[in-house]
């Protein structure tokens, strides 16, 4: 894959093998990419319990030890959901979920392309288009340019841009990314992809690239 095809890409399994080379492309950032694809499921077809299980799966995964394979009830709430032993919104999005303990990272951009069709629409012939585009999107945002890495400046890491940062990692609300800019450029920083990604609409999730190098996080 070259850089303009990374950019240009509209589908996450087109980038996989990129990110996979990427210096950044940490199981702490796998798993906030799955974690990422499945809130915007959720956030189409509403589950209070399976929410509450994905964030918490999610605590417990990126907690060290880092655990790929810890058993969360995640896991039996999926499988009860399939099994048709508890009710649930959208059964494509329990594999997804389900997939996502396991670790499969393209099966959950796929399961999760697949949920976001509405299901009016049978029969399904394809994953939704505008959600992988969207995927793409993401982890672009989570990994950056790997055919441009940016060496990060500790210079930048000032107070003010840790606490921007840092609010909007704990809230996932980054709507403080243009603050961010300023913060960063008031420190010395004039690198434009990283200015650019601030300013840019976005979108904008856990384990974006520019937040991560302030808050130190790989």
């Amino acid at each position: 894959m070259t850089e303009d095809e990374w950019l240009k890409a509209t589908r996450f399994e087109q980038l996989y093998s990129a990110a996979l080379r990427a210096s950044n492309w940490s199981f702490r950032k796998q798993t906030l990419f799955s974690v990422a694809c499945c809130l915007r499921v959720l956030a189409v077809y509403p589950d209070e319990r399976a929410t509450e299980l994905l964030l918490d799966f999610e605590r417990h995964t990126l907690t060290p030890p880092f655990l790929p394979d810890y058993e969360h009830p995640l896991g039996d709430y999926v499988r009860a959901a399939v099994y048709g032993e508890e009710s649930i919104s959208h059964e494509q999005l329990t594999y997804a979920l389900g997939q996502t303990v396991r670790g499969y990272i393209l099966e959950v951009a796929e399961m999760c392309a697949w949920a976001m069709t509405s299901p009016d629409a049978f029969p399904i012939t394809e994953p939704n288009p505008d959600e992988q585009r969207s995927q793409a999107l993401l982890i672009r945002d989570i990994v950056g340019n790997p055919f441009r890495p940016v060496p990060f400046n500790p210079a930048w890491r000032t107070d003010t841009a840790v606490a921007v940062a840092r609010q909007m990692y704990d809230s996932r609300e980054f709507s403080a990314m243009p603050i961010l800019a300023d913060a960063l450029q008031d420190a010395g920083c004039e690198d434009e992809q990283v200015l650019n990604h601030c300013r840019e609409p976005g979108p904008h999730v856990r384990g974006c690239w520019v937040c991560d190098a302030v808050l130190g996080f790989a």
